[in-house]
Formats: structure tokens, C-alpha cells, sequence
């Protein structure tokens, strides 16, 4: 059950990074405007991800590690474009062209972090001298 929970911790600190990524530069350019949303979004990208994470975690062992990555990825675009959304009273204040922009960077982000932690699996093939 620990190592269960511990999967998920995992997987909610990917998500929040993820989710996070895309408002660096919002946040260095003006932090008192764009904090809120920043943290708003990320915060509901992880309330999300645990739910989904509760639901089922990808299995790598069955899948491929590129199909459980692109899974891993499309989860996290919908649970940033969802979190993003949310945040506006009426659907038609959303800055659409804005929230897909920021859902796919986390989704890219998401494949750049699931592609370094795979490099610590791939072991090296051993060097044979003749």
C-alpha cells in the first residue's frame, strides 16, 4: 500500500511541474497578475490527477514505454486544459487559443520528464573485447 501511495505522490509532483512549466514565463514577467491563475490551475491539475491516479496508474510493464508515455501526456493535457477552463466564469471568457497552448506544453513536458526517468532504466549493453 505505501509503495501504491508513494506512485501517486510521484505522479501528483510530475503533474504539478508539468502544470507549472507553461506559467514561467507569466510569472517572470508579472507575478502579481498571473500568480493566482498559476497556482489555481497547477492546484487543480493535481486534484485531478489524484483522482484519475486513484482510478489507475499506466502500467509500462505491459505497455511500451512510448505508449504509456503519450498516455501519460494526453492525461496531462486534458487535466491542464480542464484546470485552466475552470477558471473562467463563463466558457465564453476563455482565452482558448491560450489554455490549448499551455495544455500542450505540459504535455510536452510530461513526455521530456517520463523520457529522463526512462534513461535510468535502459541499462547499457556490456562492451565485449575479442
Amino acid at each position: 500500500m505505501f509503495d501504491y501511495l508513494q506512485s501517486i505522490g510521484k505522479v501528483l509532483l510530475k503533474t504539478a511541474l508539468a502544470a507549472l512549466v507553461p506559467f514561467i514565463p507569466a510569472l517572470t514577467s508579472d507575478f502579481a497578475g498571473s500568480w493566482d491563475v498559476a497556482i489555481f490551475t497547477v492546484a487543480l491539475a493535481v486534484v485531478i490527477a489524484a483522482a484519475t491516479a486513484l482510478v489507475s496508474l499506466p502500467d509500462t510493464a505491459s505497455q511500451g514505454w512510448l505508449v504509456a508515455s503519450l498516455a501519460k501526456a494526453l492525461r496531462q493535457f486534458g487535466q491542464v486544459v480542464v484546470a485552466a477552463g475552470a477558471g473562467a466564469v463563463l466558457l465564453t471568457d476563455v482565452d482558448w487559443s491560450s489554455v490549448l497552448e499551455v495544455g500542450a506544453v505540459s504535455a510536452l513536458t510530461t513526455l521530456v520528464i517520463a523520457a529522463v526517468a526512462s534513461l535510468n532504466r535502459v541499462a547499457p549493453a556490456p562492451v565485449t573485447i575479442s
